[in-house]
C-alpha cells in the first residue's frame, strides 16, 4: 500500500534538504505573526508546509489519468496513475486476455511509462481480491492513521529544528536573526542605535545591578507602534552584539551588566583552574580509584552521577586551586544548586550562613567554576581542606554558603 513520504522518517532524516519554498514560506510566516518565533514553531510550520505541498501534488496527478486498480478494466490509449510508483503516469499501448488458475480470466495491460525504454504489464478486470484495489482516490488524499504535522514534528523530525537553525543562519543575506531560541526577520528589528545603547550602559552602571530588558527599555523611548514582543527582540539582539553588555540572567530570563563591572576572574578562568584535558582509559581505573574519583568530586569528572535535584545540601571539600582563585568548583555535586547552563555566566546571590551577608557569585559555565568566594574565604580564614556547604536558598537564583567546622588536631611530640 502506498505511503505518503511525508509520513516517514526517512522522508525527515540526514537527506532532507531545505528548499527556496521552504524559506519563503517561514519568511511569510514571520511576516504574518508579527512576533518572534520558537525554532519549534517553525518547524511545525514548516513540517505542515510540506505536508499541504505533498497533497496538492498528489491531487495533481490523480487529476491527470484515472487511478490505477487491478479490479478495474481500461482501455488502449487510456492514461492510468500509479500510486506505488510515486504517481507515476502511464499510457496503455496494448490489451490481450490472461488466464491463471488462482485468479481466472483476467486482462493484460501494457503500460508504457515516460522516461522508460519498454512498457511493463498489469493486470486489469481482476475479479479476485488486491491489495491495490481501493475505494477511491480520497483514500490516497485522506488515509487512515495519517500523522498530524505536530506528531510528525514529535516521531519522525529527529533533530530536524536544529539542523534547520543552522541553515537559516547559514542564509547569506541573514535575513533570518536567532535570538534566545526564537526567530525574526532582521527587516522587522526595531532600530537599536548606538545612543540607545549608551544610555543603556549608563543606567545598569547608575543603579549598580544587572537590570531586565523591560527596565532598559522605560528609558530607550522607542517607538510605541512596534510590539512589545519585538522590541524586547530587538533590544536583546543589540545588547548580544554589543562587547560592553553581559546576559546573566537564569532559566531563560534577561539580565544585563556591564563586563567591565564583573571580576575578571568571570571573563577569564583563573590560571589554577586552567584544565588540559589527558586522553586516558576508564577501564583501567579500579573500585578504589573510581570511590575516590567520586569522593574528590572534582568539576571535570563527566562520568559520575550527579546529586539529585531535590537534595536540600551537599557538602564538598575545598581544594587549593579553588582557594587560590576564590571560586567554587561547578561539578556533578553543586551544579544543582545553580541555574542551569551551558554557555556564558549567570549572577547569582550567595548568602553567608553565619552572618546572614549576601554578595554576588557569577556561575562560568564553560569553565565549570563560581567566582566570587575570595572576600569570604578571608573573612572567615577558610584554609584549604575546609568542608563547604552549600544549600537552597528561599528565592530563585540564592544559594546558602557555610563552613561545617572541623575538630582541630594537634600532633604532640617530646
Amino acid at each position: 500500500m502506498f505511503k505518503r513520504g511525508t509520513q516517514t522518517a526517512e522522508y525527515w532524516g540526514p537527506a532532507f534538504r531545505f528548499s527556496e519554498e521552504d524559506v519563503a514560506h517561514l519568511y511569510e510566516l514571520l511576516l504574518e505573526k508579527e512576533k518572534p518565533c520558537s525554532t519549534d514553531e517553525l518547524v511545525l510550520a514548516l513540517i505542515d508546509f510540506r505536508c499541504r505541498q505533498e497533497e496538492a501534488l498528489i491531487r495533481e496527478k490523480l487529476s491527470q489519468g484515472a487511478l490505477y486498480q487491478p479490479k478495474e478494466d481500461y482501455e488502449i490509449g487510456q492514461q492510468l496513475v500509479f500510486p506505488a510508483f510515486d504517481f507515476a503516469l502511464g499510457t496503455v499501448v496494448d490489451k490481450r486476455p490472461g488466464h491463471n488458475p488462482e485468479h481466472g480470466e483476467f486482462n493484460v495491460i501494457s503500460v508504457q511509462f515516460e522516461g522508460q525504454p519498454q512498457p511493463r504489464e498489469f493486470a486489469a478486470a481482476l475479479k479476485t481480491p488486491h491489495k491495490l484495489n481501493l475505494d477511491g482516490a480520497e483514500v490516497l488524499l485522506k488515509p487512515k492513521g495519517l500523522l498530524s504535522p505536530a506528531e510528525l514534528r514529535d516521531k519522525m523530525a529527529g533533530d530536524l529544528g536544529q539542523r534547520l537553525t543552522a541553515y537559516l543562519e547559514s542564509l547569506p543575506d541573514e535575513s533570518f536573526v536567532r535570538s534566545d531560541g526564537k526567530w525574526l526577520l532582521r527587516d522587522m528589528l526595531a532600530e537599536v542605535n548606538i545612543g540607545h545603547l549608551n544610555i543603556a550602559e549608563a543606567l545598569i552602571e547608575v543603579e549598580g545591578r544587572p537590570l531586565p530588558p523591560e527596565r532598559l527599555l522605560e528609558e530607550l523611548e522607542l517607538p510605541d507602534e512596534i510590539p512589545l514582543d519585538v522590541l524586547l527582540f530587538s533590544l536583546n539582539h543589540a545588547l548580544a552584539h554589543d562587547e560592553r553588555f553581559d546576559d546573566v540572567g537564569m532559566a531563560g530570563e534577561h539580565l544585563w551588566y556591564l563586563r567591565r563591572l564583573e571580576p575578571e576572574a568571570a571573563l577569564v578562568v583563573p590560571e589554577p583552574l586552567r584544565y588540559e584535558p589527558l586522553p586516558h582509559d576508564r577501564s583501567l581505573l579500579g573500585a578504589e580509584l573510581m570511590r575516590l574519583e567520586w569522593e574528590l568530586g572534582d568539576e571535570w569528572s563527566d562520568e559520575v552521577v550527579e546529586t539529585p535535584a531535590a537534595a536540600p545540601a551537599v557538602t564538598l571539600v575545598l581544594t587549593y586551586p579553588h582557594r587560590q582563585a576564590g571560586t567554587l568548583p561547578l561539578s556533578f555535586r553543586t551544579r544543582r544548586f545553580f541555574p542551569p547552563g551551558e554557555v556564558g555566566r549567570s549572577m547569582v546571590t550567595m548568602i553567608d550562613g553565619r552572618w546572614g551577608e549576601r554578595f554576588s557569585a557569577w556561575v562560568v559555565y564553560e569553565g565549570r567554576y563560581v567566582v566570587g568566594f575570595e572576600d569570604w574565604f578571608k573573612q572567615h580564614k577558610i584554609p584549604v581542606g575546609a568542608y563547604i556547604v552549600l544549600e537552597r536558598g528561599q528565592e530563585p537564583g540564592e544559594v546558602v554558603v557555610d563552613i561545617r567546622p572541623r575538630r582541630m588536631r594537634r600532633e604532640w611530640g617530646r
